[in-house]
């Protein structure tokens, strides 16, 4: 009959590379009302987000100087820590992707 219709997949750009990818391939990183960045790894914690490429470049390149300045850019600026169990967590969750869609640039 009708052909079937695509879904619209939500876009959005890594903070690091401006990589543009679905949504759900993305890392989310979310802030606490401390100023502290999580890792929202189900996507559903409310407040701004800010999104990273799985790739090992892109996340070595959050704990630089120029990772702390795209953070501090796309959550306005209101950044006080990246603590060490969020970046555990980050990689943690690339290395459970390995075999699956992450990809490393």
């Amino acid at each position: 009959m009708f052909p079937k219709r695509k879904r619209h997949v939500p876009q959005r750009s890594c903070i690091i590379c401006n990589k543009k990818a679905p949504k759900q391939q993305l890392l989310r990183l979310v802030l606490d009302e401390k100023g502290r960045v999580l890792f929202d790894e189900r996507q559903r914690i409310l407040g701004r987000g800010a999104y990273v490429c799985p790739a090992h470049a892109c996340v070595a390149k959050l704990f630089t100087k120029h990772g702390d300045k795209r953070l501090r850019w796309a959550f306005k600026g209101r950044v006080r820590e990246l603590p060490q169990k969020t970046i555990d967590r980050i990689l943690a969750t690339i290395e459970s992707r390995e075999g699956g869609n992450a990809t490393d640039e």
